[in-house]
């Protein structure tokens, strides 16, 4: 899940906001894990914290790690290789209006082989 899925997630006047808590709650009754990188959590806090305050955003940070190790999400951490594997692909894709980390979940994707 991008940033903009998790600001959706917490922000309750969202225009997504009951779309994307549906689509979480179907997955978690599916047993279907979201994936979501460290760097999408940090984009997210940082938009979280400047519309919703501290308080949601230290909700939010610490619900992610509690997600992880009950097994509902895919937390990837950024390391070396995927950050050098980023840049390269945001390099050939110039055209594009895609920021780096938007890049980086798109390496993330194809290294898992999901579909964007």
């Amino acid at each position: 899940m991008d940033a903009s899925g998790w600001i959706s997630l917490k922000a309750t006047k969202d225009r997504f906001h009951r779309v994307v808590v549906t689509v979480h709650r179907q997955l978690q009754d599916a047993k279907e894990k979201l994936v979501t990188t460290n760097l999408c959590v940090v984009e997210a806090a940082k938009h979280i914290q400047r519309e919703l305050g501290h308080h949601i955003t230290v909700t939010f940070l610490t619900d992610i790690p509690a997600f992880d190790k009950a097994k509902l999400i895919n937390y990837i951490r950024v390391d070396e290789e995927l950050e050098r594997q980023a840049v390269e692909f945001f390099k050939r894709h110039a055209d594009k209006e895609w920021d780096i980390v938007d890049c980086t979940s798109f390496v993330v994707m194809r290294r898992l082989q999901l579909n964007p």
